[in-house]
């Protein structure tokens, strides 16, 4: 795999797996990644997420994080740094998502079902999916998506996502 590669899948893994805003994830360093950690974990300080700070352990193998660190050029402290700034911008992510989901056929599907072609893969469809997997499959209360997500407050999950719970 080619380094590009390489970041676009980690970053997209990141998102599906953790629920990151985009802007957590454009602000990310390698300084709060603990890849010693089994699993590793991935710490968030307050300035970046809503919040109190907060560690969130990482599904994707450490190898993949050490794989997008080694690029000749990459002498940012960005855990995503684009080749032309220090760090990709929310716009270079969005566009990543986009294109990749499209390259690889992948498109969201209405909760009611069916695929929607209308729509294009956003990194804020991952927080959507990671929502309906809680919901739908395994059963979670709004709370645990709330905690998840980062919310200040149930009212907000409820508003966004009460419409996943089964009726």
């Amino acid at each position: 795999m080619t380094y590009l590669q390489d970041r676009n899948e980690t970053l997209i893994v990141l998102l599906a797996n953790t629920g990151l805003r985009v802007s957590e994830l454009v602000a990310l360093n390698w300084e709060y990644l603990d890849l010693n950690a089994d699993p590793g974990e991935l710490y968030l300080p307050s300035k970046i997420q809503k919040g109190h700070p907060i560690s969130i352990s990482l599904m994707k193998p450490a190898d993949s994080f050490a794989g997008i660190g080694t690029a000749s050029w990459n002498k940012s402290k960005a855990l995503f740094p684009s080749r032309q700034s220090d760090r990709m911008t929310d716009r270079s992510i969005r566009n990543t998502v986009t294109r990749v989901a499209k390259e690889a056929g992948v498109c969201s599907y209405w909760i009611e079902g069916g695929r929607d072609k209308s729509h294009e893969m956003s990194p804020h469809t991952f927080r959507y999916s990671i929502v309906f997997q809680m919901i739908r499959r395994e059963n979670k209360r709004l709370e645990d998506v709330m905690l998840r997500l980062r919310h200040a407050n149930l009212q907000t999950t409820d508003e966004v996502y009460g419409h996943f719970r089964p009726r």
